[in-house]
């Protein structure tokens, strides 16, 4: 299982593969520690929706987001946005 990986005191980051075809594309996916819980900086492509979801739930202990922050609409950072709604 991909897991995020620490940058500093209060980010993780978390690296997916968005596979086109042929293509692999790295996309990242960011986790903010705050007073007031975590915020994740992008969902991921929705391939792989699934891998973000249990490496939050895994980084955060099985807590929510307070909120997703999408700083794009392009697929590769909001593919992922409606299976992490469900979850």
């Amino acid at each position: 299982m991909a897991e995020f990986e620490p940058v500093t005191e209060h980010i993780q980051r978390l690296g997916v593969i968005w596979r086109l075809g042929p293509l692999a594309v790295p996309i990242a996916v960011f986790l903010v520690r705050t007073d007031a819980g975590f915020v994740l900086v992008g969902s991921g492509p929705p391939t792989t929706a699934n891998e973000v979801v249990a490496a939050f739930a895994h980084a955060t202990g099985g807590r929510g987001p307070r909120s997703i922050l999408l700083t794009h609409a392009h697929p590769d950072h909001t593919g992922g946005l409606p299976a992490l709604r469900r979850a």
